[in-house]
């Protein structure tokens, strides 16, 4: 049995001839995963650190694994009265997902996520009953949302949001910073990248796609400026047994690691949210259905890697490769 620690599934790669102002980065541990923020321009310092700050504020609310955060306390009560208003809206912003992606993406998954535990120190296939049993609690639609700001599940149904929560931090932590007058930055949650307007020069964001057979490398470079650039690869976090790969991501219609035949889907779009939901529900969807969906959507844009290292595009992504 063998495990591979998480890795970044993006490699920034920072080129700024001819920029005027000094490049600062801060970073830090939180979600399992590096965190970075970087601006330019000492003035930006400051700004840049308090907003590192918030992620960890964040994890306190979105976290499965942390007693007492705010999902927590949902899971184990099955009710929140004027829950918290992160909380409320990412899981609203989740089950529109959960819809739209007809159960590709279920933020229920929660059962299934925790009995595989991929992550864990010494991970193993469960046992066919107790999938069954995971299984049988998984249905977003047994999530409920109160006009009056209450969360309540039901039929022991448990959210898990690692799916789908770096994007909505990512997306906050790039409100405070222009907020505070940062023009220029890019925003790195373990993959999920987030640029602010292009660099000091004028000239866009160069980042570079992880090849999924050699994750030293990489298989693509894209061009962006002012957009999210979100990847889910089946090569992340996994575990081999018996000389087969079980990674993190589980369908959840079988309760097993999810088969579709892609290895990595690479979302641009405006905020990273849609990239984060949009990312995990294409690759268990598989090609045909995620690039149908892809296409249907505005300022969408997916680059599918299925198993044999063969690359597909939705319509206009192609036009963000580095020529």
């Amino acid at each position: 049995m063998k495990r591979i620690m998480p890795v970044f599934l993006i490699i920034l790669l920072f080129c700024c001839t001819g920029c005027q102002k000094e490049k600062l980065t801060v970073s830090d541990f939180m979600f399992n995963t590096y965190v970075s923020i970087t601006v330019y321009g000492e003035e930006n310092a400051q700004t840049a650190r308090e907003a590192l700050k918030l992620g960890h504020e964040y994890e306190q609310i979105f976290s499965r694994t942390i007693p007492d955060s705010d999902l927590s306390l949902l899971n184990s009560q099955k009710y929140l009265n004027q829950a918290n208003n992160d909380l409320y809206d990412l899981i609203s912003t989740g089950l529109y997902y959960c819809e739209l992606t007809d159960g590709a993406l279920d933020i229920s998954i929660e059962p299934l996520t925790s009995l595989w535990n991929v992550t864990a120190e010494n991970p193993a296939v469960p046992s066919g009953p107790d999938i069954q049993s995971a299984l049988s609690r998984v249905n977003y639609k047994n999530i409920f949302l109160s006009n009056d700001g209450s969360i309540s599940l039901e039929n022991d149904a448990s959210i898990d949001l690692g799916a789908i929560a770096k994007g909505y931090i990512a997306d906050k932590i790039r409100q405070f910073l222009v907020e505070n007058g940062v023009s220029n930055g890019i925003i790195n949650l373990g993959g999920n990248v987030l640029c602010i307007g292009s660099k000091p020069d004028g000239s866009d964001y160069h980042i570079a796609i992880q090849n999924p057979q050699d994750t030293q490398g990489t298989i693509l470079t894209l061009h962006v400026d002012g957009m999210s650039v979100v990847t889910s690869g089946t090569y992340e976090r996994y575990f081999i047994s018996d000389d087969k790969l079980y990674h993190h991501i589980i369908d959840s219609k079988t309760g097993y690691p999810a088969e579709s035949g892609l290895c990595s889907v690479t979302i641009l779009s405006e905020d990273s949210v849609t990239g984060d939901c949009l990312s995990t529900a294409c690759l268990v969807m598989g090609k045909e259905d995620a690039l149908a969906l892809l296409n249907s959507l505005d300022n969408v844009y997916g680059i599918l890697i299925d198993d044999k290292m063969q690359i597909y595009y939705s319509d206009g992504a192609s036009d963000f490769l580095e020529k």
